[in-house]
């Protein structure tokens, strides 16, 4: 067993804990390589005319947080589907991808890419921690999320080769072409291609506008998007994501 322990400063106008319903941290362990935590974050619920019941049931939406770590490989790749399709199915308000991985190994990337991409869920991408990195197709899976982040001393790009089994398969052309199909924004999309053998830094990273918040932890990341105005399935969502209580928890 291992210890987990993930800490968020609550916000300086929270209310007192008997005020607002409490928060609850989730922790699911996978392999060496992955580990996934499922943060259950209690939104504040009213207890007026809609009674006890109904803001109890609007305040269990969960906050989804999937460590990568390593090559994304077919149970890597599984867990970040299996993952959206259980955040979708629960309506959660947010999945955080926290990813550290030099690229593919044996999985099909334009189907995984396109996964998050189009998924019903807001997701955040955190490059982290310090000297993590998101090259091949773990960027491309990084820059298909709603939201960039990236931790100090980490590192984006470069996308090729994108599946470290099979070098060649993807050529400049293509992973340009990836990269435009992704919804960036002209400007965007444009300072983009240029990772297709480049490789950024955190600080320049976002002097390029290819990461939204630099955060050292994913819990900063977290609170970093209270507020944040995101689109996701269409749909427009303002977040509320400030005060997550840390509960320390034994991971497998």
């Amino acid at each position: 067993m291992s210890t987990h322990e993930t800490r968020t400063p609550q916000a300086a106008h929270q209310t007192p804990p008997r005020a607002r319903p409490g928060r609850r941290i989730r922790l699911a362990a996978a392999t060496a390589f992955v580990l996934a935590a499922a943060w259950s974050v209690a939104l504040p619920g009213s207890a007026g005319a809609e009674g006890p019941s109904h803001a109890a049931a609007a305040s269990l939406r969960p906050i989804d947080v999937i460590q990568v770590q390593g090559m994304l490989d077919p149970m890597n790749a599984s867990l970040i589907e299996r993952t959206l399709d259980r955040a979708e199915r629960s309506h959660s308000l947010l999945v955080v991808l926290r990813i550290d991985s030099p690229g593919a190994l044996d999985i099909e990337v334009a189907r995984l890419v396109a996964r998050v991409r189009d998924a019903r869920v807001p997701v955040v991408a955190w490059f982290g921690p310090w000297g993590a990195v998101a090259k091949g197709a773990a960027a491309l899976v990084a820059m298909a999320a709603d939201v960039r982040a990236i931790a100090p001393g980490a590192r984006l790009g470069p996308v090729l080769p994108v599946s470290l089994d099979r070098p060649g398969a993807w050529s400049p052309a293509d992973a340009r072409d990836a990269l435009k199909g992704l919804g960036l924004g002209a400007a965007r999309a444009t300072v983009a291609a240029t990772l297709t053998d480049t490789q950024l830094r955190s600080k320049e990273a976002l002097a390029a506008d290819l990461v939204d918040i630099v955060e050292p932890v994913v819990g900063e990341v977290i609170v970093a998007m209270d507020g944040r105005r995101v689109l996701a399935d269409g749909k427009a969502t303002v977040l509320d994501t400030a005060a997550v209580e840390p509960r320390r928890l034994d991971v497998p």
